[in-house]
């Protein structure tokens, strides 16, 4: 409504132009007096023309911000969906604000070569629906819950570091899974899909094989399974009750890893879930892990025990090895030491004869490198056997002869271990850090011992372990910096038990001191 205002009412004076309410209705005259106070000043008008232009400038900086955003959505849409022979380099990868998102033509090839790695994962996993699948690879944003993105992605990962069909897309999964790995909700909200990926990233991820990523994965994967009563056996459908009870026992061996190879605290106290069953065997024989997209038994009258008798016998040395970090962090209140010996000795004797069994069994059908994966195999139970003895025993004056013995043949089947083909191989990072345990307990014999006869062969030994982990660096899918500084680490120690022998000063450099220290 015009307040009859002049030259220009109050309703219109905020807007430019003439005021159209006050020429339909005449203003009242206005007393001389009274004009100085109702006409806008100069300041007035200066003070409008001021805001209007901040407003003006306001709008265009939003106009080009708005263009800025578009032009970048646009660059982002080309660099992610792409074609198969120009997928995002690595620097591109980490520039990228999302996910990378394939073309569709290799997005539905990733689908079938996904459901192939699914059906081997369904020991453990849960397998995604198809809409959850499609929405992983296409829309990762819209993926609840976030598990999924990061399982699904490794898997990707995995399987382009198998196929050489799929290697130029190494780096676009890479960032992927570092990308859904940075959301925090797969920590903080429990559910089995957050709890499967973590177990398998924890298991099988490189990148991740430092003391603090693997422990923080692992630590989490364990506190969500205990929050979901994972080893509970009251599902009412068999097949997922067997499966979320394999789950439980995957993580429950990863907990003792970590607790034997990081001296970090045990999560799943072996005495808590002592009554919790094994799963059944006919579950476990789908445990059957293969070189690449490929498994021959799939095609064969004969079904492959092997993998299941190997997964059972390691549920079994965990809740060994349970007992035996009970001992170390409590001490030998009741004399278990000596039982424990004794049942870590019957379970070796078992573990032996029962693969080597399966491994008869399935020669005449297996080929020549599934059977070297398999005497591997063997092998890395017994090194693992005879870590956990030289673990139980120390301090112990009364075992000293058989600690060192263990010590020394645990290092001597370190040639055998560092296989690329090997796919018995357990959790990585363990065949990175269990070697040291029995290193460093030769290293003490021959500091203490140097002209003991035997001091020959355990400086071979020492240099054995060094040896060892220079040859994992090339069976790495990367370039991790972790093996080369466990590397010199035993580099620096060989060095130093030598000048203990020979009784002169170390010959070593200032930069393999400062690489043991960082390390």
């Amino acid at each position: 409504r015009c307040s009859r205002e002049w030259p220009k009412c109050t309703t219109c004076r905020p807007w430019p132009g003439e005021c159209v309410y006050s020429k339909e209705i005449s203003a009242p005259k206005l007393h001389r007096e009274d004009t100085n106070t109702t006409s806008p000043s100069t300041q007035d008008l200066n003070s409008f023309h001021e805001r209007l232009h901040c407003i003006e400038a306001a709008l265009e900086k939003l106009t080009l911000a708005v263009n800025r955003l578009s032009i970048t959505n646009s660059r982002v849409d080309t660099t992610t969906i792409s074609s198969e022979s120009s997928p995002p380099t690595e620097s591109e990868c980490d520039k990228l604000a999302g996910f990378f998102v394939p073309s569709r033509a290799i997005g539905y090839a990733l689908i079938s070569r996904f459901s192939r790695v699914a059906d081997l994962a369904g020991l453990i996993a849960a397998k995604p629906s198809d809409q959850v699948l499609m929405k992983a690879i296409f829309e990762p944003d819209s993926v609840s819950p976030r598990g999924w993105v990061l399982y699904i992605n490794f898997i990707f990962l995995i399987l382009s570091h198998k196929d050489r069909t799929l290697s130029h897309l190494t780096k676009s999964f890479r960032h992927n899974t570092r990308l859904a790995l940075d959301d925090a909700r797969i920590f903080l909200e429990t559910n089995e899909v957050n709890v499967q990926a973590l177990a398998m990233l924890s298991c099988l991820g490189e990148e991740y094989a430092s003391p603090d990523l693997s422990w923080i994965l692992a630590s989490h994967a364990c506190r969500q399974a205990q929050a979901l009563n994972l080893h509970l056996t009251e599902h009412q459908d068999p097949e997922e009750r067997q499966r979320r009870l394999t789950l439980f026992w995957v993580l429950f061996m990863v907990d003792k890893t970590c607790s034997l190879a990081l001296g970090r605290p045990v999560l799943l106290p072996s005495l808590m879930y002592e009554n919790v069953p094994l799963p059944d065997f006919q579950h476990l024989l789908k445990f059957r892990p293969r070189h690449g997209p490929w498994n021959i038994y799939y095609n064969q009258p004969l079904m492959s025990t092997f993998g299941a008798h190997l997964f059972n016998q390691n549920i079994k040395l965990s809740r060994l090895t349970g007992l035996v970090l009970d001992i170390l962090n409590t001490g030998d209140l009741c004399g278990g030491r000596e039982n424990l010996i004794s049942y870590l000795e019957d379970w070796d004797a078992s573990t032996r004869q029962v693969l080597s069994e399966a491994r008869d069994l399935e020669a005449d059908h297996a080929s020549e490198e599934q059977l070297h994966g398999m005497s591997l195999a063997i092998r890395l139970m017994r090194f693992k056997f005879l870590h956990t003895i030289v673990l139980l025993l120390q301090e112990d004056v009364h075992y000293t002869t058989l600690r060192l013995e263990s010590a020394r043949e645990a290092l001597s089947l370190l040639p055998h271990l560092s296989s690329k083909t090997h796919v018995f191989r357990g959790v990585f990072w363990a065949l990175l850090y269990y070697p040291f345990t029995s290193f460093f307990v030769i290293f003490n014999h021959i500091t203490r011992y140097p002209k003991a006869p035997t001091t020959s062969g355990d400086l071979d030994l020492l240099a054995t372990t060094r040896s060892y982990l220079q040859a994992m660096k090339g069976k790495l899918h990367i370039q991790s910096a972790l093996p080369t500084e466990l590397e010199q680490m035993a580099e620096y120690f060989l060095k130093l038990a030598h000048s203990a022998v020979s009784g002169g000063p170390p010959n070593y450099n200032s930069n393999n001191i400062q690489d043991c220290d960082t390390t």
